[in-house]
């Protein structure tokens, strides 16, 4: 068990000294930067605005992170921050500190986003201001020490480079078009074994059940067509990103009707998230092709009406 340095109970009281309404809200936000909730809405999105290479690997990404994070949690088992210090926002966290997940996980993103799209000094300097943004958060609202954000900034912006190194790697390139042929049976035994092995150790499953269904959905139903277009945000795909995010947000209600609680734990939410992940690369764009060929019908009709 790694307990907490001397130093950093110090930092932690200064900075809760600094508590307020405000800046309570504002460092909320912050928080909700490196949650993987918001990180799966930004894969699905990116699919349905038909970006989907960058989709997946986000979403990829969010799984490793997730099972990084986790081996050094159960590592490090140290506990989270005491009554001594107030808790002002609670999300589904778990008792283990050391790395924090949502400094990790926003730290990767980041990093893999910059690398990509090598992103000019402006963008750098916001990502910057995005990872320590999470990384205060996390310690201003009791959740973590300042060694576990500092641990977890630094881990996450290790795998997000090494994720898109590995990505850009001519041997991983050959390694995927040699496995290829067996990708429906690979993909079966890791969604197999990644379930098992998170409903046995007792785990939150939501977020990467849902990140689970996306990848199969993507890879069973929608790999043969994989556009890739500029990002484009006019009215409709605009309407498209809400509707689909309000519609695969009923999901969560579902689990919430099912099991009481928002939160993924055993079978029954992994299975809702899991169909939610398969919703939203699959059924959903089926779903808005359809009412826009109606819609296209529609207005068609009543032009040639309006001529005679």
């Amino acid at each position: 068990m790694l307990d907490p340095f001397p130093f950093e109970i110090a930092f932690s009281h200064a900075v809760q000294g600094l508590i307020s309404p405000l800046l309570t809200s504002i460092i909320i936000a912050f928080t909700w930067l490196g949650s993987p909730t918001v990180w799966i809405g930004l894969g699905m999105g990116l699919h349905w605005l038909h970006h989907k290479k960058l989709a997946v690997r986000v979403l990829l990404l969010s799984i490793l992170t997730a099972i990084v994070v986790e081996v050094f949690k159960t590592i490090f088992a140290r506990p989270r921050p005491g009554n001594e210090f107030l808790r002002l926002y609670g999300d589904g966290i778990t008792e283990k500190s050391f790395p924090s997940g949502h400094a990790t996980l926003a730290s990767a993103q980041t990093m893999h986003l910059l690398r990509r799209e090598k992103a000019h000094v402006f963008f750098s300097i916001l990502g910057g201001i995005l990872i320590a943004g999470v990384a205060i958060s996390r310690v201003y609202l009791g959740l973590h020490y300042l060694g576990d954000v500092i641990a977890g900034s630094l881990l996450g912006i290790a795998v997000g480079w090494g994720f898109w190194k590995a990505y850009e790697n001519t041997r991983v390139q050959q390694m995927k078009a040699m496995v290829a042929p067996y990708k429906y049976e690979l993909l079966i035994a890791a969604v197999a074994f990644i379930s098992l092995a998170l409903m046995l150790l007792q785990k939150e499953i939501g977020s990467i059940a849902a990140t689970l269904g996306f990848l199969v959905g993507f890879y069973l139903f929608d790999e043969e067509n994989e556009k890739q277009k500029p990002l484009a945000f006019d009215g409709m795909n605009m309407v498209k990103v809400i509707l689909g995010m309000f519609s695969t947000a009923l999901f969560v209600l579902l689990n919430w009707q099912f099991v009481g609680s928002i939160n993924g734990y055993g079978f029954v939410s992994f299975a809702v998230y899991f169909f939610a992940g398969v919703y939203a690369v699959w059924v959903y764009p089926a779903l808005w092709n359809r009412m826009q060929q109606a819609f296209n019908s529609t207005s068609k009709n009543a032009k040639k009406a309006i001529r005679f």
